[in-house]
């Protein structure tokens, strides 16, 4: 049986493929570090954890708190990007 998952492209297109990933991922996402004491934030680890999906988890919290808070996102957005810290072109 032929293995479908096998690689066809040539050397080049994947090369082409891999910097237009490269590109695109570095364009659109953003990757945030977090770093949580074992000892004194046990609780909020072990809560993390114990979601069946993290990254879903951690967006409805803060999209709840965004919607608590009636933040106006396209203003901290904009005050973001004049710091330099936010380099996204637009909110999703």
């Amino acid at each position: 049986m032929e293995n479908s998952s096998k690689n066809t492209m040539s050397p080049e297109a994947l090369k082409r493929f891999r910097a237009y990933q490269r590109d695109f991922n570095k364009e659109t996402y953003m990757q945030i570090a977090v770093k949580f004491n074992k000892i004194t934030d046990a609780d909020v680890i072990a809560m993390i954890y114990s979601q069946p999906n993290t990254i879903d988890y951690l967006r409805q919290l803060v999209k709840k708190d965004i919607a608590e808070k009636k933040i106006d996102i396209d203003a901290l957005i904009e005050e973001q990007k004049e710091k330099g810290l936010n380099k996204s072109r637009s909110k999703k």
